[in-house]
């Protein structure tokens, strides 16, 4: 194994899983375990989709994955595949192939789809995207009626239901009372249009803390996209860990490449932008004790890093991560144990130079 290196415990993983399943399922939720934090590695999601169904005795499981050109990895027994980026007029074959449901807001492009799986001979499956405040994707709520009339004319759609989001660009989180609104226009929705089988979306992991403290079970079919909790064992938002998750499922392993006590800049130094166009605030007087370690910002955002005790993370430059290490705990080809939030995760899992290690629990 060399270093820079992720380890993943995958079942740690599995555990937050279980007991994600179980607290959702206990409110009338159906929760959709979303992949792309690994890019849906294969092999993970392959060990993951059959041993969460056997574990729990489940007949069938819901993964998620944004990137279409990765859908095909999800595609194993029992997995119901939904795509969460909105389809591409470019990539509607992948779509069409490859997802069991995806989230559209176009009607343009729904048309598009319609016209797709006419010729494949096949129904698609749409859930519609409602903008309730995120202000990302998804259509206004005056228009969702309408616009689900639409969709019903078309052949070869099937409305499966109605998708939104919270908390992923706007940072809007509707309280209690908002949320309970949504349920009830939701509930009105289904009336309307005749179709009590209408799936709703709650959103993703920034609902969770809210439906977990909801006192009633939920009506009608009802999912939530996990992500975040699944991996970290986090809510969205705050960053407060969920009761009964490990938080500790990754770990980054990095060498020490140089550990050198260095004279801090004068006091009348002037500091001009460093190659990030970033006026970096450093020690004024004195000395410091600083460690390089094997990575830089090319690899991942080096601000979701959380180094051990004794230890504070100062920059990060392309190449090296700028540590300071005051009471001279490492040397030179040591390996410090970080661990990382999920956009850092995002990145290293995504850099070629950053190795990957999968420890899997053994079976019984």
């Amino acid at each position: 194994m060399t270093n820079p290196c992720l380890l993943i415990d995958c079942g740690k993983i599995l555990e937050n899983a279980k007991n994600l399943y179980r607290l959702v399922k206990l409110k009338g939720v159906e929760p959709v375990f979303v992949m792309k934090l690994l890019q849906s590695d294969y092999d993970f999601c392959s060990w993951f989709a059959k041993t969460v169904q056997k574990t729990l005795g489940l007949h069938g499981l819901h993964l998620a994955e944004s990137q279409p050109t990765r859908l095909c990895h999800l595609k194993l027994p029992g997995v119901f595949v939904h795509q969460l980026r909105l389809s591409s007029k470019t990539q509607i074959p992948v779509t069409l192939s490859h997802a069991s449901v995806s989230i559209e807001s176009e009607m343009e492009t729904i048309k598009a789809l319609n016209v797709g799986a006419q010729k494949k001979q096949k129904i698609h499956e749409i859930m519609l995207a409602c903008d309730a405040g995120d202000k990302r994707e998804g259509v206004n709520p005056e228009d969702v009626l309408e616009i689900s009339r639409q969709i019903q004319n078309l052949g070869h759609i099937h409305l499966r239901g109605i998708t939104t989001n919270f908390g992923c660009f706007s940072g809007y989180i509707p309280d209690c009372e908002a949320m309970k609104e949504h349920l009830r226009w939701m509930s009105n929705l289904r009336e309307s249009l005749k179709r009590p089988d209408l799936v709703y979306s709650l959103g993703n992991t920034s609902s969770l803390p809210w439906l977990l403290d909801y006192q009633e079970k939920i009506s009608g079919p009802t999912e939530i996209r996990l992500g975040e909790s699944l991996f970290l064992g986090l809510e969205s938002t705050t960053q407060n860990q969920i009761d009964g998750l490990f938080t500790d499922a990754f770990l980054l392993e990095v060498e020490v490449l140089e550990s050198i006590v260095k004279t801090n800049m004068p006091p009348d130094q002037k500091l001009g932008p460093n190659g990030f166009k970033e006026t970096p605030t450093d020690f004024v007087g004195g000395s410091s004790s600083r460690l390089l370690l094997g990575l830089g910002r090319q690899d991942c955002d080096y601000r979701g890093l959380i180094p051990p005790k004794g230890l504070q993370i100062l920059g990060s430059s392309s190449d090296y991560l700028v540590v300071l290490d005051q009471n001279r705990q490492f040397r030179v080809g040591d390996t410090i144990r970080l661990r990382a939030d999920y956009k850092s995760v995002m990145g290293l899992f995504r850099s070629p130079e950053v190795e990957k290690s999968f420890k899997y629990p053994q079976e019984n």
